[in-house]
């Protein structure tokens, strides 16, 4: 999945236009309690377009 695009004006042009996407992302699908002093383990389904 492509997280970021960017178009220059030629080899080592300037930066014309930029572009970033974000996945979408579930609340937490599953949890995991791990030892005293580690935070919990968190799973989620990931998506984009």
């Amino acid at each position: 999945m492509t997280r970021e695009e960017a178009t220059y004006n030629g080899d080592g042009g300037k930066l014309e236009t930029a572009s970033s996407f974000r996945p979408w992302v579930s609340a937490a699908t599953a949890t995991e309690k791990r030892a005293e002093g580690l935070p919990d383990l968190h799973a989620y389904v990931t998506g984009g377009a």
